[in-house]
């Protein structure tokens, strides 16, 4: 399912929570066996407001007894890095490496099967949800 761009964020807010607090939804109904993956689009002038509208949401959800556990793969990339004591030294060949040369960097030190994926099985073992967030993914 894809929630168009095109909406209100009071419409698409509602809507995304009748959509995620119905039993329809939280049984993973009408999938055909498949896994249930949901994106949530947005234009680009709505991404600061996003973040807004998703903690809302979650509390929304919450008092409705829909636990949500909310990865922001942005914020799990810097805190692996940092844990891996490499953020600051990153920070600072930043400005000076080129985008492409930075990136691959990036891509052999955040590698999604040595560190990302690990990282969000703990996390879903972890953590008690019925439905998981994933955000952060433009930033990444």
């Amino acid at each position: 399912m894809i929630v168009s761009t095109k909406t209100d964020r009071r419409t698409r807010a509602e809507h995304l929570f009748r959509v995620i607090s119905s039993e329809r939804f939280l049984q993973k109904q009408g999938l055909g066996n498949e896994v249930p993956f949901f994106i949530c689009a947005f234009d680009a002038e709505d991404g600061l407001s996003l973040g807004e509208d998703r903690e809302d949401l979650i509390a929304r959800l919450g008092h409705a007894g829909v636990r949500v556990l909310d990865i922001d793969l942005y914020d799990l990339s810097l805190r692996i890095l940092e844990d891996r004591g490499i953020l600051q030294q990153i920070l600072e060949v930043e400005a000076a490496t080129e985008k492409a040369e930075l990136k691959e960097l990036l891509q052999g030190i955040l590698d999604p099967q040595a560190h990302l994926i690990p990282e969000i099985a703990r996390k879903i073992e972890k953590i008690p949800h019925d439905v998981i967030f994933v955000s952060g993914v433009g930033e990444v």
